[in-house]
């Protein structure tokens, strides 16, 4: 069974002081929950854009810490779906 990774886990930067939200090992199958890019903020099709906090745009669920990856490795996705 995947592993889940809520989108309240999430980050903007990406850095290696980053806390990890998940440790697993290579072949592991994980699932991420993700805002959209406006972190959900755009709730209707009358949104104005002045009102979309764009310091809170282009969330990244994560980071996930992989044992024994090394670097020049891949992650594959199996399968991405949106509800």
């Amino acid at each position: 069974m995947p592993q889940l990774i809520q989108k309240e886990h999430y980050i903007y930067a990406f850095s290696k002081d980053n806390k990890e939200a998940l440790r697993v090992a290579a072949g592991s199958q994980v699932t991420l929950e993700t805002y959209d890019c406006f972190k959900n903020q755009i709730e209707s099709e009358n949104a104005r854009y002045h009102a979309i906090g764009l310091s809170q745009t282009n969330p990244a669920t994560g980071p996930v810490y992989i044992k024994g990856a090394e670097l020049g490795d891949v992650l594959k996705a199996v399968s991405i779906r949106f509800y």
